[in-house]
């Protein structure tokens, strides 16, 4: 089966600027850049710019899914919002990290899933994905509230509405929606493989890569 890969980037509180387009241009000549977003495509070859700078410069809400399982979801939110203190608790190695710039607190959740089936087609994912990071930022909505990052109980919440249905019995596109909400926060983290690391954990490295 051939590689999958895809990036997606949006800017949700600021259009991008003309100069900022066209740095990110030098970064991937094949990516669609508009004024809000970078979306790119690799059956071959990786992105030659390392995610989360493109996050702490350009983008709100990062998304990268893989066809042998990795789904990452990177949120930046405005310091005011949420602090590095308040995040930390939730932190999870090689699932979950934060990490602050002087005007934003970013967010990193990776999940590793190898099984159930695969079917392309991520392009609507992180739009649907984008309340995560409104409900992050409310006042009123701390960490330990959030929909992605509850969920670690054995038993459901009352009045939770019933569990979906098994990732590999769902669309790809909806499995993608609901990893993040299931990601186990609190419990032991799964080792993740050594051939799934990617940028600041970086991805392999391959021959002739075309951006």
């Amino acid at each position: 089966m051939s590689e999958y890969q895809y990036y997606e980037f949006q800017a949700l509180d600021q259009p991008l600027s003309r100069e900022e387009r066209d740095r990110l241009r030098a970064i991937s000549t094949r990516a669609v850049i508009t004024a809000t977003s970078f979306t790119n495509t690799y059956n071959w070859g990786d992105l030659s710019g390392n995610p989360r700078r493109m996050l702490e410069r350009y983008f709100d809400a990062h998304l990268y899914v893989t066809n042998w399982g990795t789904h990452r979801l990177m949120l930046r939110l405005p310091r005011q919002s949420l602090t590095l203190p308040m995040v930390k608790p939730y932190c999870l190695d090689h699932h979950v990290d934060a990490w602050a710039t002087r005007t934003h607190l970013l967010l990193d959740l990776t999940s590793e899933d190898e099984g159930g089936d695969w079917v392309e087609g991520a392009d609507d994912s992180l739009a649907a994905l984008i309340g995560v990071r409104d409900e992050l930022a409310s006042p009123h909505s701390p960490p330990g509230n959030s929909r992605t990052t509850t969920r670690t109980s054995t038993s459901p919440a009352p009045n939770h509405p019933s569990q979906p249905a098994s990732a590999s019995s769902q669309p790809h596109s909806a499995r993608s929606r609901t990893s993040y909400a299931s990601m186990p926060i609190c419990s032991q983290p799964r080792p993740r493989p050594a051939r799934h690391a990617h940028e600041s954990r970086p991805g392999p490295r391959r021959r002739n890569s075309r951006h």
